[in-house]
């Protein structure tokens, strides 16, 4: 997969901060953002960690996000996962104008901000029936492992977010998928 924008896709920075020998706080190594694309979305990982809290001894948790092995190592910033089991994972996403990125639920309590444009989420509710909300610029939604999906309203514009993913389990409800009995959820993404 190609790790750079699409022409669409507006290119930004990211800066890490550390601790030197000395103690004293400094920009740290920050590499290119690796851009992955799904159904109309393209989304970076801003940062990524495996633990919550996050292990800052002797920076394990930034050695982990600046592995190159993303297949390997699911908090590298190449990685594509969207939730890291027992850990948190800080996104930035654009969604195309007209996109749908379709329904999906991640194991996760996500924290949502949208930054530029109008977004729709879309939510399950009982029976048939489904229920949207549109966010704007500073508009923030929790989304707490539930079955969703996203969808951009605007057909000129693109639009813009921030997630920052906690790691979680499924819900415990009656109706709910039961992942420990092998049963299947055709919402889950990774």
């Amino acid at each position: 997969m190609d790790p750079s924008p699409t022409p669409a896709t507006r290119e930004t920075k990211r800066y890490i901060t550390a601790l030197n020998e000395a103690g004293k706080s400094i920009f740290t190594v920050s590499p290119d953002l690796h851009y992955h694309f799904q159904g109309g979305i393209s989304y970076s990982r801003l940062y990524g960690t495996n633990a919550t809290p996050p292990n800052r001894h002797a920076n394990a948790d930034i050695k982990q996000y600046l592995s190159q092995d993303g297949d390997v190592n699911i908090t590298s910033f190449s990685n594509t996962a969207i939730a890291i089991p027992g850990g948190i994972n800080f996104i930035q996403a654009e969604i195309a104008p007209s996109a749908i990125f379709p329904w999906h639920r991640t194991l996760s309590v996500d924290f949502v901000t949208v930054i530029d444009g109008v977004i729709e989420i879309e939510v399950e509710e009982a029976g048939d029936m489904a229920k949207k909300i549109l966010l704007k610029p500073g508009d923030s939604v929790i989304q707490r492992a539930t079955v969703h999906r996203w969808i951009n309203p605007s057909s000129t514009s693109s639009a813009r977010f921030v997630v920052t993913t906690v790691s979680t389990e499924l819900p415990s409800h009656p109706n709910s998928v039961d992942d420990a009995a092998g049963k299947y959820d055709p919402f889950l993404i990774p």
